[in-house]
Formats: C-alpha cells, sequence, structure tokens
C-alpha cells in the first residue's frame, strides 16, 4: 500500500460522514469534514502509508439494486469500477455480492418518530372507567330488564293507574343506573323484587364506575406511544413515511421483500418524505417517520428542544427489528493488501 492512492466514495451520514460541498469553476469540490469515518481513514493512511481522495456517488445514494443488475449509488461506484471503497454503508445479501465487507463498527436502528403521547380528550375520560365490552354488556343489561320489566307490568293488574310501555320501562331501568329512580314503584311482590335486585346491582355498577373515574381524572391517561410497527397499524387514518437518504438504502430494501404481511401492508402505504417535511406532518398529527435513531436524536436534541428539555416528538425504538450494521465495502483488490480488515 506504500504511496497507493485510494478512491473513496460516501454520502454524508453524521456522524459517521461529514462533508463541505464547495463549488468552483471546474465542477463542486468535496472536502471530509471531522468525522468518525476521516478519523478511521487518517489513522489507517498513517499506518500503512497511502493517501485517498473523497468524492460523492453521482445520485448521492447508498444504492440499490436495479432491474438490470446493475446498482445506484455508492455500490454502484464500487460495481463500475470508479472507486475503490466506501465509507460507511449498511450491509445486506446483495450488497455482498458487489464488494468485500469489513467488520462492523457501528449499528444504527431505525427509529419510529411520532407525536408525544397526549392526555385524553376530557369527554373520552367519561368513558375511560369501564372497557368497551363492560360498556356494551351494561347497555344490554339495562335493555334486556326493561323489557322484563315491562313484561312484569303488563301482566300485573296495576301499576299507579296505567300499564309502562316498552319505552317507559327502559327508560325506568337508565333512570336508576344514573342515581335517579321515578318516584313511583311497581305495586306487584314480583315487580318489586325485580326492581330491588336492580336496585343492588346498580349500586354496584356506580360505585365501581366513579372511584375508577375519580382516579382517571386524578392521573388522566395519555395516548399510547408508538414503538412498533404493530402500533402503526392499530390507529385509525394513521400515515408514514420513510426519510429520504433511507429510500436508496438497504431499509427500503429490507421492507420492500420482507415477506410479514403487516409489513408489506406498511411498505405498500410507505411514503417518501425529507425529514424537514417529516417533522412537520408529525406536528401536523396522525404521521409518523421512519428514520435513523442516532440523526434524529442529534437533530431534534438539537433544533427541537428547548431550554427545558422539553420538545414535541417521541422516538420509538421498541420492537423494531430493522437495525443497520455499517462497515465499509471495498474492491477484492483493496481487501487483498489487508489495509482494512
Amino acid at each position: 500500500m506504500r504511496g497507493h492512492r485510494i478512491k473513496i466514495v460516501g454520502v454524508p451520514t453524521f456522524p459517521h460522514n461529514n462533508v463541505a460541498i464547495e463549488m468552483r469553476s471546474s465542477g463542486p469540490f468535496v472536502t471530509m469534514l471531522d468525522s468518525l469515518d476521516k478519523r478511521m481513514l487518517d489513522t489507517a493512511s498513517a499506518l500503512y502509508n497511502f493517501t485517498y481522495e473523497f468524492t460523492l456517488p453521482e445520485d448521492k445514494q447508498f444504492g440499490i439494486p436495479q432491474e438490470n443488475g446493475s446498482w445506484t449509488g455508492m455500490v454502484g461506484a464500487i460495481q463500475r469500477g470508479i472507486a475503490d471503497s466506501t465509507t460507511a454503508i449498511a450491509n445486506n445479501p446483495g450488497r455482498n455480492q458487489i464488494f468485500d465487507y469489513t467488520r462492523a463498527y457501528v449499528a444504527d436502528p431505525v427509529a419510529i418518530v411520532s407525536p408525544k403521547p397526549q392526555l385524553l380528550q376530557e369527554f373520552y375520560l367519561i368513558l375511560r372507567p369501564f372497557t368497551g365490552d363492560v360498556w356494551a354488556y351494561l347497555l344490554i343489561s339495562v335493555l334486556l330488564w326493561g323489557v322484563i320489566f315491562w313484561l312484569f307490568q303488563k301482566a300485573s293488574i296495576a301499576f299507579t293507574g296505567y300499564h309502562m310501555s316498552p319505552n317507559e320501562a327502559i327508560l325506568y331501568s337508565w333512570s336508576i343506573l344514573i342515581q335517579h329512580p321515578p318516584a313511583s314503584t311497581p305495586s306487584n311482590i314480583s315487580a318489586q323484587m325485580m326492581l330491588g335486585w336492580w336496585l343492588l346491582a346498580c349500586i354496584a355498577m356506580t360505585t365501581a364506575y366513579n372511584s375508577s373515574l375519580v382516579s382517571h381524572l386524578t392521573v388522566q391517561t395519555k395516548t399510547k406511544p408508538i414503538d412498533s410497527w404493530e402500533d402503526l397499524l392499530h390507529l385509525p387514518n394513521w400515515k408514514w413515511g420513510l426519510e429520504t437518504r433511507l429510500s436508496k438504502s438497504t431499509v427500503y430494501t429490507y421492507m420492500k421483500e420482507h415477506q410479514n404481511p403487516n409489513m408489506k401492508y406498511i411498505f405498500r402505504h410507505l411514503e417518501i418524505v425529507s425529514m424537514e417535511d417529516g417533522l412537520k406532518k408529525i406536528l401536523q398529527g396522525g404521521y409518523s417517520l421512519l428514520i435513523q435513531h442516532p440523526v434524529i436524536d442529534l437533530i431534534i436534541a438539537s433544533y427541537h428542544t428547548d431550554d427545558l428539555g422539553r420538545n414535541p416528538y417521541y422516538i420509538g425504538v421498541k420492537g423494531q427489528t430493522i437495525t443497520m450494521d455499517f462497515g465499509w465495502g471495498e474492491c477484492s483488490t483493496l481487501v487483498s493488501t489487508k489495509v482494512i480488515y
């Protein structure tokens, strides 16, 4: 490697690789700035006595396969012999057929960025003490008791001078449940016993409801945070997008080729958005952005967090299966010299 000049191709992926682009008469001039990859290159070049030249791929992409077998981006530059090595790039089986891959030295999980969990709206708190099933059973009980009570009254000789209609019987049942029973009571013993048991049941239900409501009002419940693909699927009218750079990366290929039905559905409805537009859509509500966790963590901490450490975004990484293992892709000639292995 003594005196050899290596051509390096890379895409800016802070903090792995950071560059400055200067427009000159001869065209754009790219300079690597202080970053993890530059420090590694400087150390290796001093140790093995070589120099390097850094360039950007023409399309500024990591690289995805085309139908004709060629690759775009950094992978395509290695495939066509334009470059000898890449900077940080995620590994996958397809890329392994184009270049030799170094040891992975960093792993970036893909995060789901969504609006922070919000307090439930006040009108919804009224329904929180009971689950949907309990409310359904309660409604059926009110209707069923009202109908049976009406049948008892229909068979009775008198009830304060008149017989109840089915609607009146159901409203009678409901009024007892909400602790506003009517002044009139049934005259026959069977209906009175039925009314007594219903009163006991209503007392138990209202006591449980009131105590649960107080606890929910004291410690208000927030909406469920979005931490996994399944969480996205369970939200009505929810949309999601993939950050533009990842649309030309191994993440896009992984999602496209995945056989899981949930992942297929997510990919079919996937939007490609820039990070800036994605963050704006999140603030508008009903939207999530898929992006590298270290990148978005730095962006939110630097530009979207106030002096008290508050920001409007929630970064969910639990349960994610996409993690990009970054190393360098090198042509076989360079690997044979064992500069990096």
